[in-house]
């Protein structure tokens, strides 16, 4: 019996630290991990010149979207009097509420807070399960469904771009136009359900800058905590 007693106790401590990692974890979406790469394209004229943007872009994520990575590269051709070429490289990490841009120019990466998750782990609630009224707090508005590889996705029309978002908000085609421009960025190849390595959120050695608004993890949690701990009480 005593045996028996030790293995339901063992469980239940390994059930409470599942539950408890669980609870510090901002699950974004409804899928546990994936890689989706895209294709960038674009251009348009205006006043005379004539612009193409052709990139590529790659996404991946675990755990429910509480570690993600976006890096993309694209190069913009502007033909008119004189002929110009630039080319643009972004990178940017999510790890559950705190937010790594990498800029590549200045060598130095930017450490802020992702708010909305923030306070969703200070009151302990899932993201994934209000991402649709956190659009539409933003101005967004559904109009329709599509399919890309196959996924059927919900088109929202979000701050003046056109975007089909799948289980949770991961997007799988984005549309914006703006000033006689028109940009497109679509999913050629998207796996999900699949193990990814960490060295696919590794980013550059560079100094990190910590902005000054930055509301650290254990800070939400510590908060969360308090609310927790202040409801038992009034309870």
């Amino acid at each position: 019996m005593s045996k028996y007693i030790q293995i339901l106790k063992l469980t239940v401590m390994l059930l409470l630290i599942h539950n408890i990692a669980e609870a510090q974890m901002v699950k974004r979406y409804f899928i546990e991990s994936g890689v989706v790469q895209y294709k960038i394209s674009g251009g348009g004229e205006m006043m005379g010149t004539i612009t193409e943007t052709t990139g590529r872009r790659e996404f991946y994520f675990k755990k429910f979207g509480a570690l993600t990575l976006e890096k993309e590269h694209s190069t913009t051709v502007m033909s008119g009097v004189t002929k110009h070429k630039s080319s643009t490289q972004l990178l940017k990490k999510i790890d559950n509420t705190t937010v790594y841009d990498v800029d590549f120019k200045a060598k130095q990466i930017m450490k802020s807070t992702d708010a909305v998750a923030s306070q969703y782990l200070t009151y302990g609630k899932n993201l994934k399960d209000d991402w649709q009224k956190i659009l539409q707090k933003s101005g967004a508005v559904k109009v329709g469904h599509d399919k890309v590889l196959g996924y059927k996705c919900e088109i929202w029309n979000v701050m003046g771009s056109r975007q089909c978002l799948y289980k949770g908000g991961i997007p799988l085609k984005i549309e914006t136009k703006m000033m006689g421009e028109k940009k497109t960025i679509i999913a050629v190849k998207a796996t999900f359900n699949t193990k990814i390595t960490d060295d696919k959120f590794v980013l550059p050695s560079y100094p990190v800058i910590t902005s000054f608004q930055y509301i650290s993890e254990e800070e939400a949690i510590k908060e969360s905590k308090k609310r927790r701990d202040f409801s038992h009480m009034m309870e």
